[in-house]
C-alpha cells in the first residue's frame, strides 16, 4: 500500500504472474480474493502483471468485473479502479512481451502539507470500484434484479427461478450475452463460487450474472425493431408531372 505524494490518496498496488493454460474461474477467484482481502475503503487499486490470460477468458472476466478499467496489452495488462487518461504498448525487446504503460487520474484525499501550494488542474474523477460501463444497458433496464442489488461492471444479483438458474438464459432475456456467472455469498456482490454461463446454479434463489451487449454492438431488442415502411410505389401507368396531361396528346 502506497501514498500518492501530491494528493495524499492511498494506492493499493498488486502484481501477479498467471500460470500457462489455466485461465479458469479458480484462478480468477484467487485474483479477486487477493484484491478484496487487502482492499481498504478509499483505496485506489492498481493490478499489473503477465496474466497469461487474455480479455474474454473466464479468469479475466472475473477480475475485470472488480477492476473495471484497463490498459490492455494482451496477456499483459494494467487493471485499475481509477481513471485511465491514456495508455498503450510499445516493443519490449529483448523480451517477448510488450511494455505496457499508462497515465491515470488520481483523486485528491485531502491537503498534503508537503505538496506545493501552486494550484493545479483537478484530477479527473476516477470511476468507482465496479462502476457500470457502456458495454451493457443501464441497470434499470435489467429484469428480475433481486432487491435492486447491482455490482457495477455489468454485474447484478438476479433471481434464479425464471431462468433455470443459468446466467446465459438471463442475459439473453434482454438481448445481452453472458460473460461471467457466480453464486453470491450473502445477498450482495461478494462471490461465493463461480460457475460457467451455461451451468445451472441451484440451491439458491439468486445469482450474480455479468451481461454485455453482443459483439456487434446491438441487443436483440435493437435488432428486432421494425424499420420504417417502404414508400408505396406508384402504379405502373400512373401519370406523373414528367409529361403533359393526356388530353393534350395528339392522335
Amino acid at each position: 500500500r502506497l501514498q500518492h505524494h501530491a494528493t495524499g490518496s492511498t494506492v493499493l498496488f498488486v502484481n501477479t504472474h498467471g500460470p500457462l493454460n489455466g485461465c479458469t474461474s479458480a484462478l480468477g477467484n484467487n485474483w479477486v480474493d487477493g484484491v478484496n482481502d487487502n482492499w481498504h475503503h478509499g483505496d485506489l487499486v492498481f493490478m499489473t502483471g503477465d496474466y497469461n490470460c487474455g480479455t474474454g477468458s473466464t479468469a479475466m472476466n472475473l477480475i475485470k468485473a472488480v477492476l473495471t478499467n484497463a490498459v490492455d496489452g494482451g496477456i499483459d495488462q494494467i487493471l485499475t479502479t481509477g481513471h485511465v487518461v491514456s495508455g498503450g504498448t510499445r516493443p519490449g525487446s529483448p523480451s517477448d512481451h510488450p511494455l505496457v504503460q499508462g497515465v491515470f487520474g488520481v483523486p485528491s484525499d485531502g491537503p498534503n502539507p508537503d505538496a506545493q501550494s501552486t494550484p493545479s488542474e483537478p484530477a479527473p474523477t476516477p470511476s468507482p470500484p465496479n462502476s457500470q460501463t457502456s458495454e451493457c444497458a443501464a441497470f434499470d433496464q435489467w429484469p428480475s434484479v433481486d432487491g435492486g442489488v447491482t455490482c457495477g461492471g455489468c454485474t447484478a444479483l438476479v433471481l434464479t427461478a425464471p431462468f433455470d438458474g443459468r446466467c446465459d438464459k438471463y442475459c439473453e432475456s434482454f438481448g445481452h450475452v453472458c460473460s461471467a456467472a457466480a453464486e453470491e455469498l450473502s445477498e450482495n456482490c461478494e462471490v461465493k463460487h463461480t460457475a460457467e454461463c451455461d451451468e445451472q446454479i441451484s440451491g439458491t434463489s439468486d445469482m450474480l450474472c455479468t451481461c454485455h451487449v453482443p459483439s456487434d454492438g446491438r441487443s436483440s431488442e435493437t435488432q428486432s425493431t421494425p424499420s420504417e415502411p417502404a414508400p408505396t410505389p406508384s402504379p405502373p401507368n400512373s401519370q406523373t408531372s414528367e409529361c403533359a396531361a393526356f388530353d393534350q396528346w395528339p392522335s
